[in-house]
């Protein structure tokens, strides 16, 4: 789990100012309290006198974003364009044709209409973009965020990313094929196990996390998407535990040199694993761990 801590140790309420930058046609003012990590949502109608104060304190209190409708149009359109027109073209054309005409509500009537889980899926698909918005903004507050990984208690490779220790390259190796040992589940393909509700990753986002790791860390000319994708479907090993493991050290020896910080393993480990559990396998029969674990929901 992440934190974000101010310079007075107190940590950010990030997922307030998350909702706040999402909540598309809001009337409200949001502000972050760079004394108290606090998020202070004021109503331009109800309380104006209150906004005025608040606008006065802008050293204290600064003005979250909000996610333009221009930026709503463009993730939306890169959605449909990346993923749902892999799947259904005639319903890509016909989303197309609205987002042109900048109905934004409209594109989102259409694809629920046709199916519930273009809407999950585009939830999925937004969230990291959103993300990477709150990061940017991050970098233009007049104080300086640390970004700090809390990891589980139980788990050695956590508390090792928490520690400001100078853990080598190899022992943090080491502490990471421990982890995947001990998590290893004999009873199903998926590493870390799969939790008792999966959410909805398509393979498309999936596709688009890779190449857009890849390309974070200047990898594009010794790995690509589908070399991943084969990796996981011809998941060769003695077991399931030793083909997990396998597939794990392959992905890892490409970026270890690479990673500058615990955040930097966590976000790659995350994505590899949802790659694993979500795409397919040759000895499930081309199926993934997620599609075969809902078979037996």
């Amino acid at each position: 789990m992440y934190r974000f801590l101010l310079p007075n140790g107190k940590a950010l309420d990030y997922k307030a100012v998350l909702d706040a930058m999402s909540d598309f046609g809001s009337s409200d003012t949001v502000f972050l309290d760079i004394l108290t990590g606090d998020v202070c949502i004021v109503s331009q109608k109800s309380n104006p006198s209150k906004l005025k104060d608040v606008r006065k304190k802008s050293d204290r209190y600064i003005q979250t974003p909000s996610i333009s409708e221009e930026n709503w149009l463009k993730w939306l359109g890169e959605f449909v364009k990346e993923m749902v027109a892999m799947e259904d073209v005639a319903l890509a054309k016909k989303a197309s044709i609205t987002l042109e005409k900048k109905r934004l509500i409209e594109t989102f009537k259409i694809l629920e209409d046709k199916n519930r889980v273009w809407i999950d899926g585009w939830l999925e698909w937004s969230v990291s973009e959103v993300f990477d918005e709150f990061l940017s903004w991050l970098e233009t507050l007049p104080v300086t965020i640390k970004e700090e990984f809390k990891g589980d208690d139980d788990c050695a490779l956590c508390r090792a990313l928490e520690s400001d220790g100078n853990m080598s390259k190899e022992e943090l190796m080491k502490l990471f094929k421990e982890e995947i040992k001990k998590k290893g589940n004999v009873e199903s393909i998926n590493m870390p196990n799969i939790p008792k509700v999966l959410p909805i990753i398509t393979q498309g986002e999936i596709e688009k996390r890779i190449t857009r790791l890849i390309k974070k860390y200047d990898l594009g000319k010794k790995l690509s998407f589908s070399i991943v994708k084969e990796w996981i479907y011809n998941d060769e090993g003695k077991s399931v535990i030793d083909s997990s493991r396998q597939y794990q050290t392959k992905w890892f020896k490409y970026f270890e040199k690479r990673f500058k910080g615990d955040g930097d393993i966590n976000e790659a480990l995350t994505i590899f694993t949802d790659a694993w559990n979500y795409l397919p396998h040759r000895s499930l029969d081309g199926m993934s761990p997620y599609e075969k674990y809902n078979e037996g929901v």
